[in-house]
């Protein structure tokens, strides 16, 4: 049974506790969108859900009136291209 995109990405929101205690770090940035003086930084992750899928997890760190917010959100899921056997990214 061929499981669609959106299947996919809702199963994974379901695990995402694990799928982020298990990625590993590739990028941190600074909030080039929008240069909010609120936003620390956006952090970017990557986790593997099997053998060649990949979910990509973003996590701004804010801080609001001295206090210290972390929004974590699931980007994407993609079958990777890998180079010698790991994702690029």
């Amino acid at each position: 049974m061929a499981f669609s995109q959106k299947s996919r990405h809702l199963d994974a929101v379901a695990e995402i506790k694990a799928l982020f205690e298990n990625a590993k770090l590739y990028k941190i940035d600074g909030d080039d969108k929008n240069n909010s003086p609120n936003v620390k930084s956006i952090k970017r992750f990557i986790s593997e859900i099997n053998d060649r899928n990949f979910a990509y997890i973003t996590v701004k760190e804010s801080i609001i009136y001295g206090h210290r917010i972390y929004s974590l959100e699931l980007k994407e899921i993609n079958k990777a291209l890998l180079d010698e056997g790991k994702p690029k990214i």
